[in-house]
């Protein structure tokens, strides 16, 4: 029976009284992001700091990536009277606390699809680069020690990989190369291992403020355990600088003063970072300066600043920091890992042996870990050589080196000998014909750093110096000893 209007005033209220007695449905809610699974993370591969569904942007990875800086316990400007370190950028907003900045410096493409800039400002960036360079920058108002000055800007290049496969997406730490006092000879550079700790964590060196990895988060640098590229060229950590010279001979374990948890100073916190607890290096976060803002380099201009200006606007010029800096856009194949090696392929020397000069061409040497291996080439007007030398290292101020190969003569040697005849005696010349021989070489290279303003004039080499040794045929038995030298740019 349908309602009549008497009885349909009813049901309507009585429908309403129970819509409002009943729950209200639940507003729909975002699917919550996945829960930390660090040994699935481990199992993608050496150096995941992340994995999950989103398309980070880039101030999100570096985030993710932003490492501990470990300062000396006897830091200067950690003494009263002076800013929180590290400090503000002279051409940005100043701040309360210590800041660490970020910028994009060499990206690898995908496909065709490049990134607009700056790329922080790009959504589609972890869809368009498969791995790029992500290089965190520490400014400190000033540099302590031999060589001081205002405005003292150094770095930290974090090799990053980003990964997809399927709906998932991940984040790799690959490498990272803290560099030291503006030559990429010094370098401390550590490719990832199974047994880094993240956040990464950098020791910065004492009032020079030269940046190193510490791959277990240890407290102390290990060469050989911290770097893993061009050992006996890296710089390490040499606390003792600031009674030392910058020019200096190998590291050793006595320059780095023993780091305590209360000098660290932590990167934001980031709660999205995945990794085991035996892999974190954020033990016990209590205990330490407490936490840096992190910062877009890319948003910072260059600025008139009152004391030392120029150097400050040729250091941001150097090290590619500010809205002025545009990353370089690679196709995919390109090797990031050897977008900076130090030196050209081929150098150029003048090079003077008893009384005749010439030239010699030093190729790119290899690097056996412990030293180098040269391949060289010299000729004068009277012979040639071509030889493999070792050198134990490529930026000491002075080192030693070994050279052996084959060397020769195209010119006839003549030689006046007296002899006794019948006659009397009589001066008479040989002639000695040309012919191949075993060369071998020694003596030692001083080196040079050479000016940045100068380097573009010497096609871009970072070191330059002297070569004096000794030079001889045979093996055996030692002939045609002669005095060398060389000059020249280039590290070998």
């Amino acid at each position: 029976m349908a309602p009549d209007r008497t009885t349909r005033p009813f049901l309507v209220g009585s429908a309403l009284l129970v819509a409002a007695l009943l729950p209200a449905p639940a507003a729909a809610q975002p699917a919550p992001a996945a829960a930390c699974d660090a040994a699935a993370n481990e199992r993608l591969g050496t150096g995941v700091v992340w994995r999950g569904a989103e398309t980070l942007r880039v101030d999100e990875i570096a985030r993710l990536t932003a490492p501990v800086l470990w300062f000396s316990p006897d830091e200067p400007l950690l003494d009263t009277g002076y800013p929180p370190i590290p400090t503000s950028h002279p051409c940005d907003a100043p701040a309360a606390g210590p800041v660490v900045y970020y910028q994009v410096t060499r990206l690898v493409l995908r496909g065709a699809a490049t990134v607009r800039q700056p790329p922080e400002d790009d959504p589609g960036f972890f869809d368009k680069v498969d791995r790029f360079v992500l290089k965190f920058f520490f400014y400190y108002p000033e540099d302590i020690g031999a060589g001081g000055h205002v405005h003292d800007l150094e770095s930290a290049e974090f090799e990053v990989v980003l990964e997809q496969d399927g709906g998932q997406r991940a984040v790799r730490i690959a490498r990272v190369e803290g560099l030291a006092h503006g030559s990429r000879w010094y370098s401390n550079t550590l490719e990832v291992k199974p047994d880094t700790k993240f956040p990464i964590t950098i020791l910065v060196e004492e009032g020079k403020h030269a940046s190193s990895p510490d791959r277990n988060a240890d407290g102390y640098f290990m060469r050989g355990y911290d770097v893993t590229e061009r050992l006996n060229d890296a710089w390490g950590i040499r606390d003792t600088l600031g009674q030392g010279v910058l020019l200096s001979a190998g590291y050793n374990a006595e320059m780095t003063k023993r780091r305590t948890p209360a000098d660290r100073l932590l990167p934001p916190e980031e709660p999205r970072v995945c990794v085991s607890p035996r892999r974190s290096s954020l033990a016990n976060p209590s205990e330490s300066l407490g936490r840096y803002e992190l910062r877009a380099a890319s948003h910072v201009p260059a600025c008139e600043v009152a004391a030392n200006g120029a150097f400050l606007t040729e250091m941001m010029d150097y090290h590619g920091f500010g809205e002025e800096s545009q990353p370089s856009q690679n196709a995919l194949g390109y090797r990031l890992s050897t977008a900076a090696l130090p030196d050209r392929w081929l150098s150029l020397s003048l090079r003077g042996a008893s009384r005749h000069l010439g030239v010699a061409m030093v190729f790119k040497g290899l690097d056996l870990r412990e030293g180098w291996i040269v391949p060289r080439l010299t000729a004068n007007e009277k012979e040639a050589t071509a030889d493999l030398m070792f050198a134990p290292s490529a930026s000491r101020w002075a080192g030693m080196y070994l050279a052996g190969g084959a060397r020769r003569q195209y010119r006839p040697d003549t030689v006046e000998r007296t002899v006794t005849t019948d006659s009397g005696e009589q001066t008479v010349t040989f002639v000695k014909p040309p012919n191949w021989g075993v060369s071998i070489e020694a003596g030692i290279k001083l080196r040079a750093e050479i000016p940045r303003k100068i380097r573009p004039f010497v096609l871009g080499y970072s070191f330059g110096g002297l070569r004096f040794g000794v030079q001889a045929l045979g093996w055996s038995r030692i002939e045609d000893l002669q005095f060398i030298w060389e000059i020249g740019a280039g590290a070998w």
